[in-house]
C-alpha cells in the first residue's frame, strides 16, 4: 500500500513538472477581441485579433500593441469571411512582468479606430 502511494507521489510530481505554464491574456472592444497566450516553456506569444462588428467589408487592418514587452504590430489588407481573424505568433518574449492591462490600438477601414485593453485571465 505504502508502495502504491509512493508511486502516486511520484507520478503527480512528474505530471506537475512536465505541464506548460503560460499566461492568457483577453480583451474586448465594440468590434474587436483579442486573445493572447504566452507559454513559458518556449516563450511563444500568439495573438489573434478578431472582428465582432458587422460591417461587410473590413480592410486595411492596423494594430499595434503598447505593451512593456508585448510590442506587436502589422497591417493585414483584408480581413476574409466568415471568420474574420488576424492570427500571429512571435517569440521568445515572457510577459510575467507586464504592466496591466495592454492597450492593443487598432485602425480600419481607413476612419474606424478602438482600443482594446487586454488583462490576465
Amino acid at each position: 500500500m505504502k508502495i502504491n502511494y509512493l508511486a502516486f507521489i511520484a507520478l503527480m510530481f512528474i505530471l506537475v513538472g512536465c505541464s506548460e505554464r503560460m499566461i492568457s491574456l483577453n480583451g474586448e472592444s465594440e468590434h474587436w477581441k483579442v486573445v493572447v497566450t504566452n507559454r513559458f516553456q518556449t516563450g511563444m506569444v500568439e495573438y489573434t485579433i478578431r472582428y465582432t462588428g458587422d460591417e461587410n467589408m473590413v480592410k486595411d487592418v492596423g494594430y499595434q500593441f503598447d505593451g512593456k514587452d508585448l510590442t506587436a504590430s502589422g497591417l493585414e489588407e483584408n480581413l476574409g469571411t466568415p471568420v474574420r481573424d488576424i492570427k500571429q505568433s512571435s517569440g521568445p518574449k515572457y510577459l510575467e512582468n507586464e504592466d496591466f492591462p495592454i492597450p492593443v490600438h487598432i485602425q480600419w477601414n481607413e476612419d474606424q479606430e478602438e482600443t482594446v485593453y487586454l488583462q490576465k485571465l
